[in-house]
């Protein structure tokens, strides 16, 4: 599958995708958005697109509304919780569905934004829009889209991205993986990304807090006598007793 073929998949349009770039290649200053209480996908798909960016000299911070954000088994630069260092000439809205999921201060309003998400209910309004919901996380279309654009993708960046799409595919195992999604994986392997690696940092990287609060939440697991359907209940004491939000099994 080439450049072109890989990203028509979603059936982007392709003027806008090149008018995309061209305002990225505009900007001076980018601010990236990850999403409330950011992922893996949120932070790696901004972060992917952070060091592609700065490669090119742009002033590039990655901004999230809250103080907690899932651990990630790599450092990304210029990183902030609730607050931000500049005001930029361009935002970059990575993984979010809602206005109400990202930091907005009134400064950034009347910025030109670029969305890239998968998820169904994505209502954000932006200059340009790359929104596939048949995408298994927003790492991918971010692959998909550096590939449009013929930027590299080098060891780091491969790694970023295949630890977003392990992470929203729990390892391949939900029904959002396509044979795109393993085609796509394939290609970061071979560009350096180190697969039992990146699958023990998803292990190692889940807050303790969270990881009793799923212990909790399964211990409620109920199941239809035809066992077709299961379910397990989170309740408000259960967050209050890990000093969680709901966030935490998003």
């Amino acid at each position: 599958m080439n450049c072109e073929e890989s990203v028509n998949k979603y059936q982007f349009d392709t003027l806008d995708i090149s008018a995309a770039w061209q305002r990225v290649t505009a900007a001076s200053k980018i601010t990236m958005l990850a999403h409330l209480r950011p992922d893996a996908d949120s932070l790696g798909a901004c972060g992917a697109l952070a060091l592609v960016l700065r490669a090119h000299g742009k002033e590039v911070e990655i901004v999230y509304p809250t103080s907690t954000a899932d651990p990630l088994p790599f450092a990304l630069e210029n990183v902030h919780a609730g607050n931000h260092t500049q005001i930029p000439d361009l935002i970059i809205s990575c993984d979010a569905s809602t206005d109400e999921r990202v930091y907005t201060p009134d400064e950034f309003a009347g910025i030109d934004r670029i969305i890239i998400d998968h998820h169904l209910n994505n209502q954000m309004s932006g200059i340009y829009r790359f929104v596939a919901t048949t995408a298994s996380s927003t790492c991918e279309i971010v692959y998909d889209l550096l590939n449009a654009w013929q930027q590299e993708i080098n060891t780091p960046i491969a790694e970023i991205l295949l630890f977003g799409i392990m992470c929203d595919t729990l390892t391949f195992r939900l029904p959002n993986t396509s044979p795109d999604t393993l085609r796509v994986a394939s290609d970061l392997i071979e560009k350096g990304a180190n697969l039992p690696q990146l699958a023990h940092g998803m292990i190692m990287h889940d807050d303790p807090a969270v990881m009793q609060l799923w212990g909790d939440m399964l211990s409620t697991i109920q199941y239809t006598p035809d066992k077709q359907a299961i379910w397990a209940v989170c309740t408000q004491e259960m967050l209050r007793t890990y000093h969680l939000d709901d966030t935490a099994i998003c």
